[in-house]
């Protein structure tokens, strides 16, 4: 299974649905499971280089298959992984990111950057939500 334009439009819209309901200008990017570019989004207010930003997060979520908020949290606790992780310029370990599944599959990821990092989290979760949990079909 793969990621769908509909499936990644339907999540990027839930994305700016909750940052604009929370009055959070963002910048959301929804990429596939290689790290490429499907849909993405500026909020008004949001400073340009948040795209980059939220297309790294999505990428490194994507490549990985977890959030990014759980790659940062080992990040803080080994410092080797830390190394790893800023010698290496695609790599974005601040939550926002979130993986999109198919089952256990990892199909895609979003990306949300623009408000406090841990508000880009809540924002990329939600936008996923239940989504994760069933296939493009259902």
């Amino acid at each position: 299974m793969s990621l769908t334009l509909e499936r990644a439009q339907s999540t990027l819209s839930r994305a700016l649905s909750a940052a604009n309901s929370q009055n959070v200008p963002v910048a959301a990017v929804v990429v596939d499971a290689a790290g490429r570019m499907v849909t993405s989004a500026r909020m008004d207010g949001v400073g340009y280089m948040n795209i980059s930003v939220a297309f790294r997060k999505a990428g490194t979520s994507a490549n990985f298959g977890y959030p990014t908020q759980a790659m940062a949290d080992l990040a803080s606790k080994e410092p080797l992984i830390l190394a790893a992780f800023t010698g290496d310029s695609e790599v974005m370990a601040l939550a926002g990111g979130v993986p999109i599944k198919d089952g256990d599959q990892t199909i895609g990821a979003i990306g949300v950057a623009g408000g406090h990092y841990a508000q880009d989290h809540a924002i990329a979760v939600f936008a996923v939500g239940d989504e994760n949990n069933k296939g493009d079909d259902a």
